[in-house]
């Protein structure tokens, strides 16, 4: 569950940074 939502919000947030917040708000 952690690497499939990061690689998702990764390139939409643009940075490792905002992959975890993405993944945050996707959750």
């Amino acid at each position: 569950h952690g690497d499939h939502p990061v690689m998702l919000d990764a390139p939409v947030s643009g940075g490792v940074n905002g992959a975890e917040a993405g993944t945050l708000t996707f959750m």
